[in-house]
C-alpha cells in the first residue's frame, strides 16, 4: 500500500480543552490539525496533578515536524479551536509516523470492501478510509455482504 503520514504532537495544559473524554475531529478538512483528544480523562495518570495532557494529531509530511513554522501553524489553528488559551499550551514533544494510515486503494467501490472471487472478501481501513472507524465499517460490510449472500442461497 502507499501510505500517509501524520505528526502526534502532545502539548501540557492547565485546563483541559475538553470536557468529555472524546476525539474532537475537524469537519471542515482545511486546515492541518486532524483531531485533539486529551487522553487523561481517560487515564487520570497520564499527566501530573491538575495538568492535562492534549494530544494532537495532523496529516501531512514528516519532514515539516520540526520546523518551527510548523508548530507556530498548528498552534495558531488551536487558537482557532480553543481560543487564547491553547497559546499557553506547553509543547512537550512531536512524533512524526511516515505509514501511519494506509491511503485508499485506487478503484474500490467505496463499498467498504472487495470481492475478487467468489467466496473471498478484503476489507480493512484501505479500502475506505485509514482510520480504526474505517477499519470498522469495511468489516461490517464484508460481513453483511456474507450474511445477505448466504441468505439468498437459501
Amino acid at each position: 500500500p502507499t501510505w500517509q503520514s501524520t505528526v502526534n504532537l502532545y502539548f501540557r495544559a492547565k485546563e483541559p480543552p475538553l470536557s468529555e473524554p472524546i476525539i474532537a475531529l475537524a469537519g471542515y478538512r482545511t486546515g492541518l490539525v486532524h483531531n485533539v483528544s486529551v487522553p487523561n480523562l481517560v487515564a487520570p495518570g497520564y499527566a501530573a496533578g491538575r495538568d492535562a495532557l492534549v494530544s494532537v494529531s495532523v496529516l501531512g509530511s514528516v519532514a515539516q515536524a520540526e520546523s518551527g513554522e510548523f508548530l507556530r501553524a498548528v498552534r495558531s489553528e488551536l487558537g482557532e479551536w480553543f481560543g487564547p488559551a491553547a497559546s499557553d499550551w506547553e509543547h512537550l514533544r512531536s512524533y512524526p509516523i511516515a505509514r501511519a494510515l494506509p491511503s485508499p486503494v485506487a478503484g474500490h467501490d467505496r463499498s467498504g470492501f472487495h470481492h475478487p472471487r467468489p467466496g473471498i472478501r478484503v476489507c480493512g481501513d484501505h479500502c475506505l478510509s485509514g482510520s480504526i472507524e474505517g477499519a470498522i465499517r469495511s468489516g461490517l460490510a464484508a460481513a453483511e455482504d456474507i450474511l445477505s449472500s448466504s441468505h439468498d442461497r437459501r
